[in-house]
């Protein structure tokens, strides 16, 4: 940078004002030695010198790389270039990311020159692989392969010349039936990802047939035999910590609450005040379930409408209000908060479950029941396996009892 140059870099930063002659540009895309392509968003400012606008100071206002064109199915990979200059590079046809168990697709092999000079290259008698890795190739029969001129000899510049001939069909055993024209099986499996790198002759007259290998891999799956099952976004009532609790769903980003619930303990019920006359005398207050959301951790516990819950983690309810469980007691209230926060930050990646003492309706028994959410949601007993066990442990004390 000339001392011009500079004072008008030190005025602008004074200033804050660029002189009109001061010019932008936008590049989307650059290349790097081997002739890879990156799309990138690099804005640069062009200061013209003062005394010889055309040479204008580049300087770099914003460098972000964003992807390499290999990323994109139809881009051709590319390896380092050999001493002679000359760089080898393969694509598919058609370019996709996932082929089809017997699809056939054809394998393009491009050479280019990658100095100034045009190299002299004769193709082999029969194409042949060197090392060949990620992916199981058998060949079916040769090719003889020629230059897009119909000749063997050419010389081969900075612009691609293609090989084309090699057609491979994808299999999963070697004994299927070929389709017309394939020298190629590519044996793979359902639900595989390939990684593949494939080393090519060295056509250039004097290179002896040495490999070039092409670094830069292709990548293609296979789909699996039967198409995935795409499951309903669940819509229902639902807290995100609820985690795996809503089974054959997927679950939405956020939390997606029904406003009609009043469910202060977030756990998929929706309550309203209970009929005294049912709360057994040891409680204070019950409040009654009104719904219950299909799928969530009450659910998956066997809560059902009619129930009463009357005590939560040790603390009885009190009062009528379903918003507001514990009245103004602010022990409860507080722990109630907390572990709702705590719920909240953990998104279903924690294990933790809730104590509740529940008066079940059908039976008129106070059981314990404890949802649990994340991980292993659904994991405690159900109420009906609750109830069961106390019937049978009531029946043998009293044919004990008899006796």
């Amino acid at each position: 940078m000339d001392d011009s140059t500079f004072q008008r870099l030190q005025a602008t930063a004074a200033t804050h004002r660029l002189p009109a002659d001061v010019r932008f540009e936008l590049i989307h895309s650059i290349k790097n030695d081997i002739d890879q392509w990156f799309t990138t968003s690099l804005i640069r400012m062009l200061v013209p010198s003062i005394g010889n606008s055309e040479s204008p100071y580049l300087l770099t206002v914003r460098r972000q790389f964003i992807e390499t064109d290999s990323n994109k199915p139809a881009a051709t990979h590319w390896g380092k270039p050999d001493r002679n200059g000359l760089q080898a590079g393969v694509r598919l046809v058609p370019a996709q990311r996932t082929y089809q168990h017997g699809q056939v697709v054809d394998i393009e092999f491009l050479y280019r020159s990658t100095t100034s000079k045009k190299v002299p290259a004769t193709l082999p008698a029969t194409f042949q692989f060197g090392k060949v890795s990620g992916i199981r190739l058998e060949r079916v029969s040769f090719v003889q392969p020629k230059w897009p001129d119909g000749s063997v000899h050419t010389l081969i510049g900075n612009e691609p010349v293609v090989v084309r001939g090699h057609r491979m069909q994808i299999c999963f055993d070697s004994d299927e039936a070929l389709k017309p024209g394939v020298n190629l099986k590519a044996i793979t499996r359902p639900k595989a990802n390939h990684y593949v790198r494939i080393a090519v002759p060295n056509p250039g007259d004097g290179a002896a047939d040495a490999p070039l290998d092409i670094s830069d891999r292709l990548f293609f799956s296979i789909p699996s035999l039967t198409p995935p099952k795409v499951l309903p976004i669940s819509e229902l009532h639902y807290y995100q910590h609820w985690g795996t609790s809503v089974p054959g769903y997927r679950r939405p980003e956020q939390s997606t609450p029904d406003p009609e619930f009043i469910d202060p303990f977030q756990i998929g019920v929706s309550l309203g005040p209970a009929d005294k006359s049912q709360v057994p005398a040891y409680y204070s207050s019950g409040l009654q379930v009104i719904k219950v959301a299909p799928y969530s951790p009450a659910d998956y516990v066997g809560i059902e409408v009619g129930d009463i819950l009357l005590s939560w983690e040790g603390n009885q309810i009190y009062g009528d209000d379903p918003n507001k469980p514990f009245v103004n007691y602010n022990g409860p209230n507080n722990q109630l908060r907390e572990a709702l926060e705590m719920n909240a930050k953990s998104k279903g990646w924690a294990t933790f479950n809730m104590d509740f003492d529940l008066l079940d309706h059908r039976s008129g028994e106070v059981i314990r029941i404890s949802p649990w959410f994340g991980w292993t949601a659904g994991g405690s007993p159900n109420k009906a396996e609750v109830i069961r066990r106390l019937m049978e442990r009531k029946r043998l004390r009293e044919e004990s009892s008899g006796k």
